[in-house]
């Protein structure tokens, strides 16, 4: 399946590398127009966690991609405000609309239906809206997934996985998140193993394809 142009939603600036940040590297690689929007700055978040500047989370989102090798022209950051994507449905519907038209994807890859928080839930509800014409793959964050299905692997090879771990280490400002595990490097590692295992290479990704357009 040859995917030319295809969107990552990221309702926070990190979330599109821990669900698909290997498969983002690949993509790259193999010549895809790679697009990644990423709907909330979290600006809300950084002002409570004590840090001054509260443009951090865009500066560490664009070093990640800068590791990943998304172009800086293909990156959109937008203002929706952290834990209000659900108040602002509507605003959330119309900017993706405007995203479709402007870039046309075959492809777009999101948060998971089984997704409970509340952010990625309705960026799901409202991508599901807008990209029906497109294939639709619905990436994993297992912290957050209850009942994550499984039915697509994109094989990865070493490179790609160790983009993705230092992509996600340019966010400095998640450093806490390392508690939760979720951020850490033999996490990272071992689910792409296991992944890998089950369909037959050394890493993998996997994602629950809602829709294939080929």
């Amino acid at each position: 399946m040859k995917t030319n142009r295809i969107i990552f939603l990221s309702p926070h600036t990190d979330d599109s590398e821990l669900g698909s940040g290997g498969t983002i590297s690949k993509m790259v690689e193999n010549g895809a127009d790679v697009w990644v929007v990423a709907f909330s700055k979290c600006e809300k978040s950084i002002k409570n966690s004590g840090l001054t500047d509260s443009k951090t989370l865009v500066s560490e989102f664009h070093n990640s991609m800068d590791v990943l090798g998304v172009a800086e022209n293909r990156r959109i950051t937008l203002d929706f405000e952290v834990r209000e994507f659900q108040r602002d449905r509507q605003l959330l519907l119309d900017n993706m609309i405007k995203i479709s038209k402007e870039i046309s994807p075959d492809t777009v890859v999101f948060p998971s239906k089984s997704d409970i928080h509340q952010d990625h839930s309705s960026v799901y509800l409202e991508a599901m809206r807008t990209f029906k014409n497109c294939s639709m793959w619905c990436y994993e964050m297992i912290w957050n997934n209850f009942g994550f299905d499984p039915n697509m692997f994109i094989s990865l090879n070493s490179s790609q996985i160790e983009k993705k771990i230092a992509a996600l280490s340019c966010y400095d400002s998640q450093k806490h998140t390392l508690k939760k595990g979720y951020f850490n490097d033999s996490f990272i590692r071992g689910l792409a193993v296991a992944r890998g295992i089950q369909c037959g290479c050394d890493f993998a990704e996997s994602f629950e394809a809602i829709r294939i357009i080929w």
